[in-house]
């Protein structure tokens, strides 16, 4: 790997070997964070595609932030407690 310019990159890995374990250590936990997909053959109209995807993206981001979105605003309502329980 070449880095070029004066910044700090301490936070990349360097060796090849533990930057390929730590890539498979983060598949796992993004792998986790996926909902499922239904199966088949959809036919619907671009903006359903849209809002679908837009719902797909949205439930992995809660699923990876959610033990930093409580925090931040305090208490946590109990529906998105019921909900997000580990």
């Amino acid at each position: 790997m070449r880095i070029v310019g004066h910044q700090d990159r301490n936070e990349f890995e360097t060796d090849p070997v533990k930057a390929w374990h730590r890539g498979r250590q983060l598949d796992t936990l993004l792998a986790k964070a996926l909902p499922e997909r239904p199966q088949g053959v959809w036919r619907a109209r671009h903006e359903e595609f849209n809002r679908v995807d837009d719902e797909w993206h949205l439930t992995i981001a809660r699923r990876l932030n959610i033990k930093s979105a409580a925090p931040l605003a305090g208490e946590a309502p109990a529906e998105f407690r019921e909900r997000h329980a580990t």
